[in-house]
């Protein structure tokens, strides 16, 4: 897996910078989610009983239980490293990435 070289923000750039494309892939993320889910066709899965409409819901309640463990911990994680901005960033992003993702 290849890690991205984060990119720096020259001094004195304000924060709108940083808030900005976030805000903007909230909105979107938002947009997509406001419309009606189409509905997986009406058919089991080979050999598990399932239809692919209870698959989907498992799915999705299984990233619903994902997104408030991760979101959870960055939490407690940002409680105990307040004085070390960066390591609270990388947990703010983490738990963003996260809900953005699921």
């Amino acid at each position: 897996m290849a890690m991205h070289p984060k990119r720096k923000l020259p001094p004195g750039a304000s924060w709108q910078r940083r808030v900005i494309p976030i805000l903007l892939a909230a909105a979107l993320s938002s947009c997509s989610v406001s419309r009606k889910p189409e509905e997986p066709p009406e058919r089991e899965v080979k050999s598990s009983g399932l239809t692919m409409a209870e698959l989907d819901q498992l799915a999705r309640n299984y990233s619903d239980r994902l997104v408030i463990r991760v979101s959870s911990v960055c939490d407690q994680i940002k409680q105990e490293v307040r004085d070390d901005k960066e390591a609270f960033a990388k947990a703010h992003e983490l738990k963003l990435t996260v809900a953005l993702a699921a």
